[in-house]
C-alpha cells in the first residue's frame, strides 16, 4: 500500500507518493491557475507517474478550506469543490480522505526533524501538551494538536482565521476604527494578516501610497528599514504574535505555538525580533505564563504534504 498526499492551497498544489512514512517520492508542484480543478491535477500527476496504482493507494488531500466529515470541501480562495466519493469513483483509489490544510500541517509537526523547527524564544516544544499551529500562507489558518494516549495525537481543525480582527495596540485600534468608519465592513484576521491580506493592510495603513503586492512589500521592507513597507511588515508580524497569544490562552497551549506557511518563511527576521515577540504576552492576565510558552517557526515548506501523508499512514495502521 502507498499513500498519495497533496497540499492544495490557494495558488499551488504539491503532490507526492509515500511508499513509507516520511519519505516522499515523485513530488510535483502544479500551479492551480493552470488547472480546471483538483481532478485535472490528479489526472496529470498519475499520467506522469504511470507506475502508481490507485487501487493500491490511499489518497489524502490537504485543502485550504473547511472540510465536512473528511468527505466534502468548498475551497476558500478557489471556486473548487472536492468530493471524496466522486474522486474515489473517478480514479479507483482504495480510500480518499479530505483534510483541512491546517489539520494536515499540525499532523506533520511531531514528526519533523529538529532542523525544521526554529525555536524563536529558545524554549523546546512539548508535544505531550497542547500545541497551537498557525499557518501564514495565502490565507491564515489555525489548528490545535492534542496529545492522545491511545492515538498518539489528534488534531482539531478550525476556520479561526476568519474571526473578527481584534486590535492589539493604539496603531491597530486606530487603523480598524478608520476602516470601519470608511467601509462599514467587518475585518477578519485573514483580511489583513495573511499573504493575500498583506497588500490590503498596506493600503489601509498608507492609502495615498502606490499599491504594492506582497512580494514587493517584503522586498522593500527587507532593503529599506525606514520604509512604509517595513512599518507594514512590523505591524503584520506583531499582529500574528498577538493572535498567537490569544490562541495560546484559548487552548492553554503549554506545548507551544508553531508558526508555519510560506509567507512566514520570508519574514524570519521579524519573527526573531524579541521586541515584536513581546506582543505575544501583552495581555491583561497570565503574562508570566505566556512568557513560558515555547514559540517556534516551522521552516519546512512542505509540512502540509507530509502531514497529509502522516495522517494517511496513521489511518492505515489503525486498519481504516
Amino acid at each position: 500500500m502507498t499513500v498519495i498526499a497533496a497540499d492544495i492551497g490557494g495558488s499551488k498544489t504539491l503532490l507526492g507518493c509515500f511508499a513509507e512514512p516520511g519519505k516522499a517520492l515523485h513530488a510535483v508542484r502544479f500551479d492551480n491557475h493552470e488547472a480546471r480543478d483538483a481532478s485535472d491535477i490528479l489526472h496529470r500527476y498519475l499520467h506522469q507517474h504511470a507506475a502508481i496504482h490507485p487501487a493500491e493507494s490511499t489518497l489524502v488531500l490537504a485543502i485550504a478550506g473547511p472540510v465536512q466529515d473528511q468527505r466534502h470541501c468548498q475551497m476558500t480562495n478557489l471556486p473548487w469543490q472536492l468530493d471524496a466519493g466522486q474522486l474515489q469513483a473517478e480514479f479507483g483509489f482504495r480510500q480518499v480522505i479530505l483534510l483541512n490544510d491546517l489539520e494536515a500541517t499540525a499532523w506533520a509537526m511531531p514528526g519533523l526533524a529538529a532542523t525544521d523547527q526554529i525555536l524563536l524564544n529558545q524554549k523546546p516544544l512539548r508535544f505531550e501538551k497542547p500545541v497551537t499551529v498557525i499557518s501564514v500562507g495565502t490565507g491564515l489558518g489555525e489548528a490545535l494538536l492534542l496529545p492522545d494516549q491511545q492515538e498518539g495525537w489528534r488534531v482539531v481543525a478550525s476556520e479561526a482565521g476568519h474571526k473578527s480582527f481584534a486590535p492589539f495596540d493604539p496603531a491597530s485600534a486606530a487603523l480598524l476604527q478608520k476602516t470601519l468608519v470608511n467601509d462599514d465592513v467587518a475585518i477578519s484576521w485573514e483580511d489583513w494578516f495573511s499573504g493575500s491580506g498583506l497588500p490590503r493592510l498596506y493600503r489601509a495603513m498608507f492609502p495615498a501610497a502606490h499599491a504594492l503586492d506582497s512580494a514587493a512589500i517584503t522586498q522593500q521592507a527587507t532593503s529599506l528599514a525606514d520604509s512604509h513597507a517595513a512599518a507594514c511588515i512590523a505591524l503584520f508580524v506583531r499582529g500574528l504574535f498577538a493572535e498567537a497569544g490569544n490562541t495560546a490562552l484559548q487552548y492553554w497551549s503549554e506545548g507551544g505555538v508553531i508558526f508555519a506557511g510560506g509567507v512566514a518563511q520570508h519574514l524570519q527576521h521579524w519573527f526573531r525580533d524579541r521586541a515584536i515577540q513581546r506582543t505575544f504576552s501583552a495581555k491583561s492576565r497570565h503574562q508570566a505564563w505566556l512568557g513560558s510558552v515555547p514559540l517556534a517557526l516551522c521552516s519546512n515548506t512542505e509540512a502540509a504534504l507530509h502531514g497529509a501523508a502522516a495522517y494517511g499512514w496513521h489511518q492505515q495502521m489503525r486498519g481504516n
